[in-house]
């Protein structure tokens, strides 16, 4: 991955105001609620000569949910078919068909499987 670019897919749905940062990956069937946010940098590293930026985006995989108001921290997966509630921060990974809330996020369930593709 060239983490330069972004990559979405063009079957994701970002509602107003997400703010994606560079080479973020989201993959086919995602939806962004308004004011998600992504971060790609762990330490902060700007201006700062001794700490080079070594982007670490984050990857919402196909069919994940995020709620408006939501915060993904650098380098976390949000699974397949997962779902985060509005106004969480996403600090690690997120299991593929989980129900995540919270600051930090913690699981509160799971996505019931349904038969559709």
């Amino acid at each position: 991955m060239d983490p330069s670019h972004d990559l979405c897919s063009d079957k994701t749905r970002q509602r107003s105001g997400c703010y994606l940062t560079r080479g973020v990956i989201v993959e086919d069937g995602a939806f962004l609620g308004p004011r998600v946010v992504t971060m790609n940098d762990r330490l902060i590293s700007h201006l700062r000569l001794n700490q080079p930026f070594v982007p670490k985006p984050p990857r919402i995989c196909r069919k994940a949910r995020i709620g408006g108001g939501t915060l993904i921290l650098p380098g976390v997966t949000i699974g397949e078919d997962s779902l985060v509630g509005a106004g969480s921060v996403v600090t690690r990974d997120v299991p593929p068909g989980s129900i995540v809330a919270g600051n930090p996020i913690r699981r509160v369930g799971a996505v019931e499987k349904t038969g559709t593709s």
